[in-house]
């Protein structure tokens, strides 16, 4: 009975983004594309969404995957408060009181389009900023993580 691939880790996966033939033009936008995704109200789609968009634009998957864990179980919360924060005002809306759980309900339709709303202008804010800090680290980034895998290798030649 043949085993399953075993998934070859974190570190590996680092290795493979970092040293492989996409360029930091390609690696920053995939980043972009994730974190665009972000701060969408959407829980539990975020990554599927940063895939499909990475495929339909053809840039780094795993890019992306890592650019949308932005959201993740610690930032959602915030992420989509600020949402609704920014929707209310760009709508022309007062920011919303938060009604507890019980008045929750009451408002979802009403806080969904205002986060919605928020989380495209949030959206695109950080993934602009994403692509030029990514476009300004990435090759400093790929450097180190190159010279340290050569730094790691076996010495060729040396046989004493």
């Amino acid at each position: 009975m043949r085993r399953p691939p075993r998934w070859p880790g974190w570190r590996a996966a680092w290795r493979a983004l970092a040293g492989g033939d996409h360029s930091n033009r390609n690696l920053a936008a995939a980043l972009a594309l994730g974190v665009l995704v972000a701060p969408t109200p959407v829980l539990g789609l975020h990554t599927w969404m940063a895939i499909g968009l990475a495929f339909a634009c053809r840039v780094n998957r795993l890019a992306a995957f890592v650019g949308s864990n932005v959201a993740n179980p610690l930032t959602m919360a915030p992420l989509v408060w600020l949402d609704i924060e920014l929707g209310a005002r760009l709508l022309g809306r007062p920011a919303p009181v938060w009604p507890g759980r019980a008045g929750i309900w009451a408002q979802l339709a009403r806080l969904y389009l205002e986060a919605w709303v928020g989380a495209l202008v949030l959206g695109v804010a950080a993934a602009a900023a994403t692509y030029v800090l990514a476009r300004l680290l990435l090759p400093g980034w790929r450097r180190r993580a190159q010279s340290a895998a050569v730094d790691s290798s076996p010495a060729s030649g040396d046989a004493s």
